[in-house]
């Protein structure tokens, strides 16, 4: 559409693979669980609903430690499964 023609394939996948891996990177920025950004993003939200900080803390942990444990049996399935293997 940019009137930019590619010719070595070798590049284009390159290209890809980098995208790629800022877009991968930016969602995992904005999930919402401690230390990322989303997680500094959430706690922001739950300011103005949760007045007391140490439960506000609180709140957090448990949610960050939901969130990272999904995330950590995410890949233990698709490591046991072999789900990799169809990337």
């Amino acid at each position: 559409p940019w009137g930019v023609v590619v010719e070595s394939r070798s590049f284009y996948n390159l290209m890809f693979w980098i995208y790629t891996l800022n877009l991968t990177l930016a969602l995992l920025n904005a999930f919402p669980a401690y230390p990322l950004d989303g997680g500094q993003f959430l706690e922001a939200l739950l300011a103005n609903v949760i007045k007391n900080q140490a439960l506000r803390s609180k709140v957090m942990v448990v949610i960050s430690v939901i969130l990272w444990s999904l995330i950590g049996l995410t890949l233990y399935y698709t490591l046991i499964t072999g789900l990799y293997r169809l990337i």
